[in-house]
């Protein structure tokens, strides 16, 4: 975990957000910032941060709305 990533988390980690209603194209959910469903995906966020040239680390898992 990088510094930012890890300043981040010690303010504002465990931080559920309750929002819902209606989005653009798919609902507003509630969300938790908790790095954990990631673990073991270091790999994966090493990759895509060489690809984008910025370290990455996960804050939050992430559900994706299907039309």
């Amino acid at each position: 975990m990088h510094d930012a990533a890890e300043a981040f988390l010690q303010e504002f980690g465990g931080l559920t957000v309750n929002v819902s209603g209606p989005g653009i194209s798919c609902a507003h959910t509630p969300f938790e910032l908790n790095p954990e469903p990631a673990w073991g995906e270091d790999g994966r966020f090493m990759e895509w941060g060489e690809t984008i040239g910025r370290r990455l680390y996960p804050l939050r898992e992430m559900d994706l709305c299907h039309r």
